[in-house]
Protein backbone atom coordinates (compact mmCIF):
# COMPACT_ATOMS: atom_id res chain seq x y z
CA UNK A 1 0.00 0.00 0.00
CA UNK A 2 1.04 3.08 -1.26
CA UNK A 3 2.11 5.86 2.09
CA UNK A 4 -0.08 8.38 2.33
CA UNK A 5 -0.08 12.37 2.73
CA UNK A 6 -2.81 14.49 4.76
CA UNK A 7 -4.40 17.36 2.67
CA UNK A 8 -6.66 20.07 3.52
CA UNK A 9 -9.50 21.64 0.93
CA UNK A 10 -10.78 25.11 0.33
CA UNK A 11 -13.41 24.79 3.03
CA UNK A 12 -11.39 22.91 5.88
CA UNK A 13 -11.97 19.75 4.65
CA UNK A 14 -9.47 17.32 5.02
CA UNK A 15 -8.14 13.49 4.28
CA UNK A 16 -5.13 11.59 2.56
CA UNK A 17 -4.35 11.19 -0.64
CA UNK A 18 -2.20 8.28 -1.96
CA UNK A 19 1.49 9.46 -2.36
CA UNK A 20 1.43 8.27 -6.30
CA UNK A 21 -1.04 11.15 -6.62
CA UNK A 22 1.09 14.20 -6.01
CA UNK A 23 4.00 15.99 -7.16
CA UNK A 24 6.29 17.36 -5.31
CA UNK A 25 6.56 20.72 -5.65
CA UNK A 26 10.10 20.91 -6.38
CA UNK A 27 9.90 18.29 -8.73
CA UNK A 28 7.99 20.74 -10.96
CA UNK A 29 9.48 21.23 -14.47
CA UNK A 30 10.90 24.58 -15.18
CA UNK A 31 12.54 23.81 -18.66
CA UNK A 32 9.49 24.96 -21.87
CA UNK A 33 9.83 21.05 -23.03
CA UNK A 34 9.18 18.88 -20.05
CA UNK A 35 6.33 21.71 -19.34
CA UNK A 36 4.77 20.88 -23.02
CA UNK A 37 5.44 17.03 -22.12
CA UNK A 38 3.77 17.19 -19.18
CA UNK A 39 0.53 19.09 -19.97
CA UNK A 40 -0.11 16.26 -23.09
CA UNK A 41 0.68 13.58 -20.62
CA UNK A 42 -1.48 15.40 -17.80
CA UNK A 43 -4.29 16.20 -20.39
CA UNK A 44 -5.28 12.58 -21.12
CA UNK A 45 -5.85 11.73 -17.99
CA UNK A 46 -8.95 13.70 -18.57
CA UNK A 47 -10.61 12.18 -21.31
CA UNK A 48 -13.80 11.44 -20.59
CA UNK A 49 -14.89 14.01 -17.45
CA UNK A 50 -17.77 15.47 -18.32
CA UNK A 51 -18.13 18.90 -19.26
CA UNK A 52 -19.39 21.39 -16.49
CA UNK A 53 -19.40 25.11 -17.01
CA UNK A 54 -17.42 26.73 -14.55
CA UNK A 55 -16.28 23.65 -13.44
CA UNK A 56 -12.19 23.17 -12.27
CA UNK A 57 -12.26 19.23 -11.18
CA UNK A 58 -12.18 15.92 -12.37
CA UNK A 59 -15.88 15.74 -11.78
CA UNK A 60 -16.64 18.27 -14.63
CA UNK A 61 -14.72 20.70 -15.97
CA UNK A 62 -15.09 23.54 -18.61
CA UNK A 63 -12.58 24.37 -21.22
CA UNK A 64 -10.87 27.23 -19.89
CA UNK A 65 -10.60 25.80 -16.12
CA UNK A 66 -9.43 22.86 -18.36
CA UNK A 67 -6.43 24.76 -19.16
CA UNK A 68 -5.84 26.37 -16.18
CA UNK A 69 -5.84 23.59 -14.34
CA UNK A 70 -2.92 21.75 -16.68
CA UNK A 71 -0.89 24.86 -16.61
CA UNK A 72 -1.58 24.84 -12.56
CA UNK A 73 -0.04 20.94 -12.40
CA UNK A 74 3.51 21.85 -13.94
CA UNK A 75 3.52 25.22 -11.34
CA UNK A 76 2.10 27.75 -14.23
CA UNK A 77 -0.30 30.31 -13.15
CA UNK A 78 -2.49 31.56 -15.77
CA UNK A 79 -5.99 33.84 -15.84
CA UNK A 80 -9.46 31.70 -15.26
CA UNK A 81 -11.11 32.48 -18.41
CA UNK A 82 -10.18 31.87 -22.15
CA UNK A 83 -11.04 35.74 -23.28
CA UNK A 84 -8.44 36.79 -20.44
CA UNK A 85 -6.37 33.84 -21.10
CA UNK A 86 -6.09 35.28 -24.94
CA UNK A 87 -5.09 38.41 -23.58
CA UNK A 88 -2.53 37.18 -21.69
CA UNK A 89 -0.70 35.09 -23.52
CA UNK A 90 2.07 35.23 -25.81
CA UNK A 91 1.04 34.83 -29.25
CA UNK A 92 2.08 32.18 -31.11
CA UNK A 93 2.03 31.03 -34.84
CA UNK A 94 2.26 27.48 -36.76
CA UNK A 95 3.31 25.01 -36.07
CA UNK A 96 1.66 24.77 -32.75
CA UNK A 97 3.82 23.31 -30.33
CA UNK A 98 2.09 21.05 -27.00
CA UNK A 99 1.03 22.84 -24.52
CA UNK A 100 -0.34 26.40 -26.42
CA UNK A 101 -3.49 27.12 -26.24
CA UNK A 102 -6.16 27.33 -29.16
CA UNK A 103 -8.80 30.47 -28.83
CA UNK A 104 -11.94 29.98 -30.98
CA UNK A 105 -14.84 32.81 -31.59
CA UNK A 106 -18.11 32.39 -32.68
CA UNK A 107 -18.59 35.01 -34.97
CA UNK A 108 -16.84 37.91 -33.66
CA UNK A 109 -13.45 37.01 -33.81
CA UNK A 110 -12.56 39.45 -31.03
CA UNK A 111 -14.90 37.73 -28.70
CA UNK A 112 -13.47 34.29 -27.28
CA UNK A 113 -15.82 31.64 -26.35
CA UNK A 114 -13.34 28.44 -26.53
CA UNK A 115 -10.33 27.56 -25.82
CA UNK A 116 -8.53 24.18 -26.37
CA UNK A 117 -4.55 22.73 -25.62
CA UNK A 118 -2.72 21.87 -28.60
CA UNK A 119 -1.28 18.42 -28.44
CA UNK A 120 1.05 19.31 -31.18
CA UNK A 121 0.02 21.20 -34.85
CA UNK A 122 -3.80 21.32 -34.95
CA UNK A 123 -4.47 18.42 -32.77
CA UNK A 124 -6.03 19.33 -29.40
CA UNK A 125 -7.46 18.22 -26.39
CA UNK A 126 -10.48 20.60 -24.62
CA UNK A 127 -13.74 20.40 -22.84
CA UNK A 128 -16.85 20.47 -24.61
CA UNK A 129 -20.36 21.34 -23.99
CA UNK A 130 -21.04 20.06 -27.59
CA UNK A 131 -19.42 16.68 -26.93
CA UNK A 132 -20.08 16.96 -23.20
CA UNK A 133 -16.70 16.69 -21.50
CA UNK A 134 -12.62 16.02 -22.34
CA UNK A 135 -11.68 15.03 -25.79
CA UNK A 136 -9.45 15.06 -28.60
CA UNK A 137 -10.26 16.60 -31.93
CA UNK A 138 -8.36 17.61 -34.92
CA UNK A 139 -8.98 21.77 -35.61
CA UNK A 140 -8.84 21.30 -39.31
CA UNK A 141 -11.26 18.71 -39.14
CA UNK A 142 -13.83 19.88 -37.89
CA UNK A 143 -15.74 22.28 -39.16
CA UNK A 144 -16.84 25.14 -36.69
CA UNK A 145 -13.42 24.64 -35.23
CA UNK A 146 -11.75 25.51 -37.97
CA UNK A 147 -14.46 28.55 -39.22
CA UNK A 148 -14.11 29.93 -35.48
CA UNK A 149 -10.34 29.92 -34.88
CA UNK A 150 -9.01 32.84 -33.47
CA UNK A 151 -5.35 32.91 -32.73
CA UNK A 152 -2.68 31.32 -30.68
CA UNK A 153 -1.11 32.10 -27.19
CA UNK A 154 1.37 30.26 -24.83
CA UNK A 155 2.48 30.66 -21.58
CA UNK A 156 5.04 28.27 -21.41
CA UNK A 157 8.62 30.23 -22.79
CA UNK A 158 11.83 28.41 -24.30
Amino acid sequence: MSPCHPVTLVGGLSGWVPAVHLRPLDALPRDAAVQRSQICADASRFIGVPYLWGGGAAFGIDCSGFAQMLHRLIGVTIPRDADMQFDAGKPVGTPYQPGDLLFFSEGDRRKITHVGVSLGGWRMIHSSRSRNGVYEDDVQAVTHLREGFAGARTFLYE
